[in-house]
């Protein structure tokens, strides 16, 4: 696949991703579980009030913002992505940057 077919792509997925109604958040990790790499896409801002580069640059204290019964919820499923290595699909409750509960 030539660059400007990759540049294509990456660019219609972006789209794709942007135009979606909810947030996509892609993380994908090491064998040691640090983090490789990490995609959220941009319309988060409209669900959470962060935009995707605040959360990428402190994801952990994002996730800090899940609400407390949901955490064991995410951390199970999490489990199971990591065992598996599966994909997983969450829903959950969130604080937004302005403080609103939101599911």
């Amino acid at each position: 696949m030539s660059i400007i077919e990759k540049a294509l792509q990456k660019f219609e997925l972006t789209e794709l991703y942007n135009n979606f109604p909810g947030v996509i958040v892609s993380l994908k990790l090491k064998n040691d579980f640090t983090e490789e790499c990490l995609f959220i896409s941009e319309n988060c801002i409209d669900f959470f009030g962060y935009s995707a580069k605040e959360l990428r640059k402190d994801w952990n204290q994002f996730l800090g913002t899940i609400k407390t019964y949901d955490k064991e919820h995410f951390r199970s499923l999490l489990d199971q992505a990591l065992k598996s290595n599966k994909r997983i699909v969450a829903e959950g409750r969130f604080i937004t940057k302005a403080g609103k509960e939101i599911w």
